[in-house]
């Protein structure tokens, strides 16, 4: 009876209303121990200069405060001075752990005499050497590999702790550095870059006459990439960067948010967004969303603002699908356009027409429905495609489903080559990189291997021109590729 299990034996019955009074600090002391926890095992990962998994740690010490909790035991986790210790003495493997179990085990059984037999001096010693080797590392050495406001916190901490106690120096530290963050995250500009439809294009390879349209009316459409975590300290920077746009001389007919690099926000940013769309709104602009997360537009709808009204505000899954949705609208405005304001010569064809008179001999006319395969992932290069009408989808399978590459688009004429597909196999001699299927009822001119061999043979010039022409179409795809990128770098 006398050890220190003698306490536990004559627990009597609990007192149930005061220990569910004592439900709302439970949850405070969960909370701090977490964070401790968190915060002692990144100290440790310092002093020891390794790598922790911190699952690992927050499970190990859920289980074990469990089991001590079932004993009757006191909240326990990782400690910065003892692990320190250990492996500053050479303890560094797990039999350190059993050693510490066995003489607390011991001493719970036993009773606290047995700390008696460890000199006094031996302890403080101990204590003392361990204390002033962090003083040194974090006061001293600090002072010369930390930054000063980090130096200051430092201080801080200390002398919270040192006037009143652990927790509330960790408490005032982390409100202070969380301070420190919000100052220094606010410096950071959420708008990675703006660029407009002349340089960021959709994905959809458009007859020449409409990518010339689109070219000289790209700056109707205006793209913003966001990023980072829209909050108070950052909303009025995006709300500066919209407001820019709308006192532009000539306000843009659709101004799209790009959000795929936004990984939250709070109410202030999203106030700030109502507010700028309205502002955009009244100017004629129509706000395009993309990539924006469906916990956003929740959020903002539960704020009265919906992100797809079809009026005002659009929403796409991606950047690609939103830029197509911008351009059909630019083309369309120029429907009724002048020819002779738009003409291409003959020679700006994607195929010029002398040329194709000269292959409709020798192509052959395929006609594709809705989903049907012009040619699968994987396929051997035995053919070059002309698009004349409908619409093409290359796509290719990824581990979250199937994926869009490219969009090509037949001429609106229907009586010149509006896209070129199967060209890279062609050249390269590798196999099929995409699908290639009908989005629409699809017009399409194929010239076999077996084709372009005799074209060889027979009219050597004949296959000089089409590979110019092939030359033409992969310049300007990377033309507009390095243009895009361009814009993206500011």
């Amino acid at each position: 009876e006398q050890g220190a299990l003698r306490p536990l034996r004559s627990l009597g019955p609990s007192h149930d209303p005061a220990l569910f009074s004592q439900i709302p600090t439970f949850g405070v002391l969960t909370l701090v121990t977490a964070i401790s926890i968190l915060l002692n095992a990144t100290a440790v990962e310092h002093a020891l200069d390794a790598d922790l998994d911190m699952d690992e740690e927050l499970r190990v010490a859920g289980e074990s405060n469990l089991l001590a909790g079932i004993a009757g035991g006191a909240i326990g986790f990782v400690g910065v001075s003892v692990s320190t210790l250990a492996h500053r003495a050479g303890a560094r493997t797990r039999a350190a752990g059993v050693a510490a179990l066995v003489v607390i085990g011991g001493a719970l059984a036993l009773g606290s005499a047995v700390a008696g037999f460890l000199p006094t001096q031996v302890a403080g010693g101990l204590l003392l050497s361990l204390g002033l080797a962090f003083l040194v590392e974090w006061l001293y050495d600090g002072w010369y590999r930390l930054p000063v406001v980090d130096w200051v916190l430092v201080i801080l901490i200390l002398t919270a702790i040192a006037i009143w106690g652990f927790f509330a120096g960790m408490g005032l530290g982390l409100v202070v550095a969380t301070g420190i963050f919000v100052v220094n995250y606010a410096g950071i500009n959420v708008v990675r870059s703006v660029s407009s439809g002349r340089t960021a294009r959709s994905n959809v390879e458009r007859a020449p006459r409409q990518q010339a349209i689109l070219k000289r009316e790209g700056e109707q459409i205006q793209v913003i990439h966001l990023q980072g975590y829209l909050f108070f300290g950052v909303a009025r920077t995006l709300q500066d960067t919209l407001a820019e746009i709308s006192r532009n001389r000539e306000p843009p007919r659709d101004v799209v948010l790009d959000f795929r690099d936004v990984f939250g926000m709070d109410s202030s940013a999203i106030l700030a967004l109502q507010k700028v769309v309205g502002r955009l709104n009244s100017g004629g602009a129509v706000v395009v969303f993309s990539a924006l997360r469906v916990r956003f537009a929740r959020a903002l709808a539960l704020g009265g603002f919906s992100v797809n009204d079809r009026v005002r505000t659009r929403a796409f899954p991606d950047l690609d699908r939103a830029l197509e949705w911008c351009e059909k609208r630019t083309l369309e405005g120029h429907n009724q356009e002048s020819a002779a304001r738009i003409r291409l010569t003959l020679d700006q064809c994607i195929v010029p027409l002398g040329l194709q008179l000269k292959l409709h001999e020798r192509w052959h006319r395929v006609d594709l429905e809705p989903g049907e395969y012009l040619c699968r992932e994987g396929d051997p290069p035995n053919a070059l495609y002309f698009l004349v009408a409908g619409r093409l989808l290359s796509w290719r399978q990824s581990p979250s489903g199937p994926r869009r590459v490219a969009v090509l688009q037949g001429s609106p004429s229907e009586t010149e080559i509006g896209a070129i597909a199967g060209e890279l196999g062609w050249c390269q001699g590798t196999v099929r990189s995409t699908n290639l299927t009908a989005e629409t009822h699809a017009v399409v001119y194929t010239l076999s291997t077996q084709d372009l061999d005799r074209i060889r043979t027979e009219d050597p010039q004949m296959l000089l021109d089409l590979q110019r022409v092939v030359m033409r179409v992969l310049a300007i795809r990377l033309t507009d590729a390095n243009q895009e990128i361009e814009g993206l770098l500011g």
